[in-house]
């Protein structure tokens, strides 16, 4: 009962700070005290952790990383697909049709195919555990509390994402809107005019200021920044050339958002008067999040022709380097997700089911060998990528300062963790799921099935880390592996 006691005051000055640290550090040492998890944990330690905290056997992220696919029963409409991905009545199917049969409209053909898409399942990698996901109010208000929200950095792989994102949060059928200017920027808002929209924000318990910034934003870059950094990253290249693309300053924006909303948040921890962000004291600030995606574009048309592997490699794990270092000093409490390249499949048009035994993109289907968008360098860029995160949680010592101060952010810690979502393994199993395998596009995914699971890789791990524990959860049982 007296660490929640404590949880609950704010503290105005350095002594009554240090008083409460002092009483919940005594506290926590107690025989009987220890509520809070220890941090700086590998994978699997972590959701252990976590599942001594609130009894749910939660799977770990390499579960789920190592999951399969398995055969369901045929989903054979259009509602019952929504259904299963919890999607918006109204959502873009994007999954077009190999063949259209006589007298089936275009429409008809797309949906059927969607739904042979959408039948199979992933199933996490383990007995029973649960993948954690959240109805889409409770998304919202979580998301609502994340001062700068959710922001998507990269290509249209990124936008796929987004897509998962927006089918999601669609479901709050007009309260929930999205906008885009053109193709290098979308946002995912709330309607002010609604009254549901205000009982939400009430939820959430932050002010109608936290709608200044989109509960989602997607900054669409090719390359991870601007010309200049390239010019920067490839400088020592000789067949380097200025990439025509990246009109889009996404750092500068995405820090200025950041700036903004904490801002509020300093306001009202000094007492500066007006209406700050959070209008209850029991709620605290959920790190915004950013997400980090990248792959298809770094090929010879863009950065240079005839580069070669070695070179191209060089100067994608310098931008990769210049990215981690900019999010790494950003002086904000920012949960980083670097999501690996999805797996393209040269052969997909020959594909016809998933293939769980599949680790690669080269398959013996494939006739010319192939390797349009630079396909054969994105193991190794993923390599990389895998070389320097890791999908552990490591916030030392983030407990206590989630523990005090409830609705301020400058006790807690911006040690920040770049944690690795590995897609790879779960789309290079679906070799058949890409969106238009007749006409060549064999990158893409048609947006019911794996870019979900995509999505709910991502959700699960930006979950381990809420620090209200009061939102609903939809736990999905995993089958035995």
């Amino acid at each position: 009962m007296i660490l929640p006691i404590i949880a609950r005051i704010r503290p105005r000055n350095l002594f009554t700070g240090s008083v409460l640290v002092f009483l919940a550090v005594t506290f926590y040492t107690y025989p009987g005290g220890q509520l809070a998890p220890s941090t700086s944990l590998s994978d699997h330690q972590g959701a252990a952790e976590i599942n001594d905290l609130d009894g749910r056997n939660w799977c770990s992220v390499d579960d789920i990383v190592n999951g399969h696919w398995v055969e369901s029963p045929p989903v054979e409409s259009i509602e019952q697909l929504q259904q299963k991905f919890f999607h918006h009545f109204n959502r873009r199917m994007r999954c077009d049709p190999i063949t259209v049969n006589p007298g089936q409209t275009d429409k008809e053909a797309m949906e059927q195919r969607a739904m042979q898409i959408g039948s199979p399942t992933f199933v996490p990698r383990g007995e029973g555990c649960l993948v954690r996901q959240t109805p889409w109010r409770d998304m919202i208000k979580m998301i609502l509390r994340m001062p700068a929200g959710v922001t998507v950095i990269g290509d249209s792989i990124g936008q796929q994402l987004i897509g998962t994102f927006e089918n999601m949060l669609l479901q709050a059928d007009g309260l929930v809107k999205d906008h885009s200017n053109s193709v290098w920027d979308r946002t995912i808002y709330m309607d002010p005019s609604k009254p549901e929209t205000l009982q939400l924000l009430e939820e959430a318990g932050v002010s109608i200021k936290r709608l200044e910034v989109p509960l989602v934003t997607h900054w669409r870059t090719h390359h991870l920044g601007n010309k200049t950094d390239l010019d920067v990253g490839f400088a020592s290249i000789e067949k380097y050339e200025r990439a025509p693309y990246e009109p889009v300053e996404w750092f500068e924006m995405f820090h200025e958002n950041l700036r903004k909303m904490y801002g509020l948040l300093d306001d009202q921890d000094q007492d500066q008067g007006g209406e700050g962000l959070f209008t209850r004291d029991d709620v605290r600030p959920e790190d915004s999040v950013i997400i980090m995606q990248t792959g298809p574009h770094w090929t010879e048309h863009e950065l240079g022709h005839d580069m070669s592997n070695e070179d191209a490699l060089s100067g994608f794990k310098n931008m990769v380097d210049m990215t981690e270092s900019r999010l790494r000093a950003l002086p904000y409490p920012v949960n980083i997700l670097w999501q690996t390249i999805a797996s393209p499949h040269i052969d997909c048009q020959a594909a016809t089911r998933f293939e769980n035994q599949r680790d690669d993109i080269s398959s013996p289907l494939d006739v010319n060998k192939a390797a349009p968008h630079n396909h054969d360098r994105m193991a190794l860029m993923n390599e990389y990528l895998r070389s320097k995160f890791s999908a552990d949680r490591q916030r030392p010592s983030s407990w206590l300062s989630n523990l005090l101060l409830p609705g301020s952010w400058r006790t807690a810690s911006v040690s920040h963790t770049v944690r690795l979502t590995d897609v790879w393994p779960l789309s290079v199993k679906r070799p058949e799921a890409h969106t238009v395998p007749h006409k060549g596009d064999c990158l893409h995914y048609c947006e019911t099935g794996v870019p979900d699971e995509w999505f709910k890789l991502c959700w699960h791990m930006i979950m381990e880390d809420e620090k209200n524990r009061d939102y609903e959860y939809r736990g999905v049982p995993a089958s035995n592996s």
